[in-house]
């Protein structure tokens, strides 16, 4: 999983690893491949595979989560891989209060005013 230099991530991979430990990581590739083919996945697909089964989940804030984790502003172009997904789970489930405090403002900042 080597890092491109005009991907956007919510913090290191190698530190998301540190968080979620080697066990989760493999299960969420597991389940990424299963669900993405080994790709990149688009707003729609992230929105019915991934958060589907959370029914109460709006399609509004879904697309938010999305443009967070794949640092997009519009998800008509957008796109996820597997390293943006991770650090975005990473952030969200074990990150420090402050990670977990931008991650919600960047989610919540749909107009991307800062």
């Amino acid at each position: 999983m080597g890092l491109s230099g005009s991907k956007s991530l919510l913090l290191p991979l190698k530190d998301a690893h540190a968080l979620l430990g080697e066990g989760q990581v493999k299960r969420l590739a597991e389940g990424w491949n299963r669900i993405s083919l080994g790709q990149k996945i688009d707003q729609r697909t992230f929105q019915q595979a991934l958060l589907g089964q959370f029914t109460t989940i709006p399609s509004a804030l879904s697309n938010c989560i999305f443009n967070a984790f794949s640092g997009s502003a519009s998800a008509a172009r957008a796109a996820m891989d597997l390293e943006q997904f991770i650090c975005g789970i990473a952030v969200l489930t074990r990150g420090s209060h402050e990670a977990r405090a931008r991650v919600l403002f960047r989610i919540f900042d749909i107009r991307r005013l800062g």
